[in-house]
């Protein structure tokens, strides 16, 4: 797996090769959360894990928008820095929205996962009381 393929890897390939993960993150979020340990364990470590991926491919999102800027920027040519900010802006559209999608798929993901936790600190602090009252 390349990291950082910013100079192996077109933006827009990079975008298509991570459609999938992106659809079934999607999808993941509107799963209800299991009420059993098991169940809710294995969710959460699922989630987690999408997690950790969203905030690599924000990275590296990042790095494709900086990149892209860079290259878009208008040289030799006197400019305000208020034109070259909505010239940059909107050059640079496509990779700032990619961006900004997976800041916000991270937050919600990471969202649910604190969500589990607490459901799971919860159902032990269930089971402990139960147990304490039927001894």
């Amino acid at each position: 797996m390349m990291f950082f393929p910013f100079d192996e890897e077109t933006f827009e390939h990079w975008v298509a090769r991570h459609e999938g993960f992106l659809n079934e993150t999607h999808k993941a979020l509107g799963d209800e959360i299991p009420d059993n340990p098991d169940g809710l364990r294995r969710f959460a470590n699922r989630i987690n894990a999408r997690h950790g991926n969203l905030r690599l491919m924000f990275a590296i999102a990042k790095g494709y928008l900086h990149r892209a800027r860079a290259e878009r920027i208008t040289r030799g040519k006197a400019i305000t820095a208020l034109e070259r900010e909505v010239q940059l802006d909107a050059a640079c559209a496509k990779e700032e929205s990619m961006r900004d999608a997976l800041e916000g798929f991270a937050e919600a993901v990471k969202g649910t996962v604190m969500l589990c936790q607490s459901e799971m600190k919860e159902g032990r602090e269930d089971r402990n009381r139960s147990g304490v009252q039927e001894g």
